[in-house]
Protein backbone atom coordinates (compact mmCIF):
# COMPACT_ATOMS: atom_id res chain seq x y z
CA UNK A 1 0.00 0.00 0.00
CA UNK A 2 1.55 3.66 -0.76
CA UNK A 3 2.38 5.77 1.54
CA UNK A 4 -0.43 8.29 0.42
CA UNK A 5 -2.99 5.77 -0.10
CA UNK A 6 -5.66 5.98 2.86
CA UNK A 7 -6.07 2.80 4.86
CA UNK A 8 -9.41 1.73 5.62
CA UNK A 9 -8.96 3.24 9.41
CA UNK A 10 -8.45 6.37 7.36
CA UNK A 11 -11.46 6.31 5.43
CA UNK A 12 -13.39 5.53 8.47
CA UNK A 13 -12.37 8.34 10.56
CA UNK A 14 -13.02 10.55 7.55
CA UNK A 15 -16.28 9.59 7.09
CA UNK A 16 -17.05 10.14 10.90
CA UNK A 17 -15.72 13.72 10.42
CA UNK A 18 -18.07 14.49 7.60
CA UNK A 19 -21.12 12.96 9.20
CA UNK A 20 -20.42 14.43 12.43
CA UNK A 21 -18.99 17.58 11.27
CA UNK A 22 -22.32 17.65 9.41
CA UNK A 23 -24.04 18.70 12.39
CA UNK A 24 -26.02 22.20 13.26
CA UNK A 25 -23.20 24.30 15.16
CA UNK A 26 -20.07 22.24 14.78
CA UNK A 27 -17.57 24.62 13.76
CA UNK A 28 -14.43 21.81 13.08
CA UNK A 29 -14.15 18.13 12.63
CA UNK A 30 -10.46 17.61 11.53
CA UNK A 31 -9.52 14.18 10.43
CA UNK A 32 -6.98 14.28 13.19
CA UNK A 33 -6.63 15.35 16.42
CA UNK A 34 -5.25 18.89 16.51
CA UNK A 35 -2.99 19.86 19.05
CA UNK A 36 -5.67 22.50 20.24
CA UNK A 37 -8.62 24.15 19.40
CA UNK A 38 -9.46 27.63 18.11
CA UNK A 39 -13.65 27.08 17.56
CA UNK A 40 -15.94 25.37 18.92
CA UNK A 41 -18.15 23.39 19.10
CA UNK A 42 -15.62 20.32 17.55
CA UNK A 43 -15.48 17.26 16.95
CA UNK A 44 -12.27 14.93 17.72
CA UNK A 45 -12.46 11.14 16.67
CA UNK A 46 -9.82 8.59 18.33
CA UNK A 47 -9.67 5.16 18.55
CA UNK A 48 -9.21 3.74 22.14
CA UNK A 49 -8.84 -0.05 21.88
CA UNK A 50 -8.12 -2.56 18.95
CA UNK A 51 -9.57 -6.59 19.09
CA UNK A 52 -7.97 -8.78 16.60
CA UNK A 53 -9.25 -12.08 17.95
CA UNK A 54 -11.68 -12.12 14.91
CA UNK A 55 -9.08 -11.42 12.09
CA UNK A 56 -9.15 -10.36 9.38
CA UNK A 57 -12.01 -8.69 11.01
CA UNK A 58 -10.82 -6.21 13.77
CA UNK A 59 -13.24 -4.44 16.45
CA UNK A 60 -11.96 -1.17 17.07
CA UNK A 61 -13.18 1.12 19.89
CA UNK A 62 -13.52 4.28 18.96
CA UNK A 63 -14.65 7.66 20.72
CA UNK A 64 -16.00 10.39 19.18
CA UNK A 65 -15.82 13.85 21.17
CA UNK A 66 -18.09 16.96 20.77
CA UNK A 67 -16.10 19.58 22.43
CA UNK A 68 -17.40 23.05 23.78
CA UNK A 69 -15.71 26.00 24.69
CA UNK A 70 -16.15 26.09 28.72
CA UNK A 71 -17.84 29.55 29.57
CA UNK A 72 -21.02 29.89 31.64
CA UNK A 73 -21.93 25.76 33.09
CA UNK A 74 -25.48 26.24 32.60
CA UNK A 75 -24.62 27.67 29.33
CA UNK A 76 -22.45 25.44 28.14
CA UNK A 77 -24.20 22.19 29.66
CA UNK A 78 -27.65 23.28 27.77
CA UNK A 79 -25.43 23.65 24.26
CA UNK A 80 -23.83 20.63 24.88
CA UNK A 81 -27.00 18.25 25.89
CA UNK A 82 -28.36 19.35 22.09
CA UNK A 83 -25.75 16.89 20.60
CA UNK A 84 -26.59 13.96 22.52
CA UNK A 85 -29.62 13.33 20.31
CA UNK A 86 -28.44 15.26 17.47
CA UNK A 87 -25.39 12.87 17.29
CA UNK A 88 -26.72 9.65 17.80
CA UNK A 89 -29.27 10.50 14.97
CA UNK A 90 -26.47 11.08 12.98
CA UNK A 91 -24.77 7.93 13.85
CA UNK A 92 -28.32 5.97 13.73
CA UNK A 93 -28.28 7.42 10.32
CA UNK A 94 -24.81 6.19 9.22
CA UNK A 95 -24.78 2.70 10.35
CA UNK A 96 -22.14 1.47 8.09
CA UNK A 97 -20.29 4.97 7.86
CA UNK A 98 -20.61 5.49 4.37
CA UNK A 99 -19.59 2.06 3.62
CA UNK A 100 -16.06 1.87 6.02
CA UNK A 101 -17.35 -0.69 8.37
CA UNK A 102 -19.66 -3.46 8.02
CA UNK A 103 -20.90 -3.14 11.54
CA UNK A 104 -21.11 -0.18 14.03
CA UNK A 105 -22.31 -0.54 17.39
CA UNK A 106 -22.88 2.75 19.13
CA UNK A 107 -22.52 1.60 22.95
CA UNK A 108 -23.35 4.84 24.66
CA UNK A 109 -23.63 8.61 24.68
CA UNK A 110 -21.64 10.20 28.14
CA UNK A 111 -22.76 13.32 29.11
CA UNK A 112 -23.15 15.98 29.16
CA UNK A 113 -19.59 16.18 30.97
CA UNK A 114 -16.62 18.13 31.61
CA UNK A 115 -13.69 16.60 28.96
CA UNK A 116 -10.27 17.43 29.19
CA UNK A 117 -8.32 17.69 26.06
CA UNK A 118 -4.73 19.23 25.58
CA UNK A 119 -4.20 20.14 28.95
CA UNK A 120 -7.63 22.29 28.66
CA UNK A 121 -10.90 22.00 30.24
CA UNK A 122 -14.26 21.79 27.79
CA UNK A 123 -17.82 20.56 28.10
CA UNK A 124 -19.37 17.76 25.81
CA UNK A 125 -20.71 14.86 24.63
CA UNK A 126 -18.44 11.55 24.47
CA UNK A 127 -20.01 9.02 21.76
CA UNK A 128 -18.41 5.32 22.38
CA UNK A 129 -18.65 3.17 19.27
CA UNK A 130 -17.42 -0.56 18.09
CA UNK A 131 -16.58 -0.74 14.52
CA UNK A 132 -16.26 -3.39 12.54
CA UNK A 133 -13.81 -3.54 10.15
CA UNK A 134 -12.20 -5.99 7.32
CA UNK A 135 -8.64 -5.37 7.37
CA UNK A 136 -8.13 -8.66 4.74
CA UNK A 137 -5.46 -6.47 3.03
CA UNK A 138 -3.64 -5.09 5.26
CA UNK A 139 -2.93 -7.11 7.94
CA UNK A 140 -1.50 -10.87 8.34
CA UNK A 141 -1.97 -12.62 11.51
CA UNK A 142 -0.78 -15.93 13.19
CA UNK A 143 -2.05 -16.75 16.66
CA UNK A 144 -1.07 -19.78 18.35
CA UNK A 145 -2.33 -21.47 21.84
Amino acid sequence: MAADTPDKLDLFVTACCEVMGALVGIEQAPEHPPEGMQDTPMVVTYFMTHDFRAAPWVVHRTHIDILLARGDLPHDEAQARKYVLRGGAALAANINMKGTCSTLNIQRADGPLPITYQGVRYFGVRFVLDVKIEHEDTLIFSFSS
